[in-house]
């Protein structure tokens, strides 16, 4: 029988009890590495106070349905505690750097972003004339995949000292591309495989970092999604700035 009473397969990592009988949202609490890999466990502030005055502290697994709503609807992750074990592997290591030039022929390269590939060094890159180039850093083979079109915003005023540039984010298999204005309102998200627009951003601030996601997602509120999967064409609101 697990810690919240269910006859099923522990889920998760262990959590305290504040966690496993909270009803109420949003109790603080804090991951703490027990030393032993990267074995885990979920503590609430309190639990964590106690624990760092050496006090013992209990925890329990709980099941894949309660380990989510302790999780998602009463619980708020807000550090971390404790540290993961750390491996030692006792053998040369070659520090020398390699040093790979970029293409020359795309022109001033503006931002740069990784693509993953089975261990191979590919890249994206964003040259300044808008044009989207996919570079092997290993052989130096490149190809040009789409070109973009941000707005100037001549009327933008700047955020926090941040001016106004264009920035770069990948999906990690490279399918699709973000370029944004940078702490200003324009951006598109561009299918890699056809070339094409599939959505145009326009908000009061885009955050720095823009991360795809395959599903949608709500906030906490229950308000309606905050993103939306990349090559749907779907409306996409932006996130409020973060505080200076």
């Amino acid at each position: 029988m697990l810690g919240c009473g269910h006859d099923k397969k522990p889920f998760g990592a262990p959590v305290c009890v504040h966690l496993r009988i909270g009803r109420e949202p949003w109790l603080s609490y804090l991951r703490w590495y027990t030393g032993h890999g990267m074995d885990m466990e979920l503590l609430c502030s309190s639990c964590v106070a106690e624990r760092e005055k050496g006090q013992s502290v209990t925890t329990e697994f709980v099941c894949q349905e309660c380990f989510e709503f302790a999780t998602t609807e009463i619980g708020d992750l807000e550090g971390v505690r404790g540290k993961p074990e750390i491996h030692i592997r006792s053998e040369a290591f070659n520090p020398q750097l390699r040093m790979t030039a970029l293409p020359t022929e795309v022109g001033k390269i503006v931002d740069i972003s990784p693509i993953i590939s089975n261990g191979r060094s590919i890249w994206l890159l964003l040259a300044e004339d808008g044009w989207l180039v996919k570079f092997d850093a290993s052989t130096g083979a490149w190809n040009r995949l789409a070109s973009t079109s941000l707005a100037p915003e001549p009327d933008h005023q700047p955020w926090c000292g941040h001016i106004l540039k264009r920035h770069l984010h990948s999906s990690p298999c490279g399918d699709f591309a973000a370029i944004v204005n940078d702490y200003g309102r324009c951006g598109q998200i561009i299918d890699l495989k056809s070339g094409q627009v599939t959505l145009a951003l326009d908000g009061i601030t885009i955050r720095k970092r823009f991360r795809f996601r395959s599903r949608l997602r709500r906030s906490r509120a229950g308000s309606s999604p905050f993103i939306a999967p990349p090559g749907t064409g779907s409306t996409c609101p932006i996130l409020p700035p973060e505080p200076c």
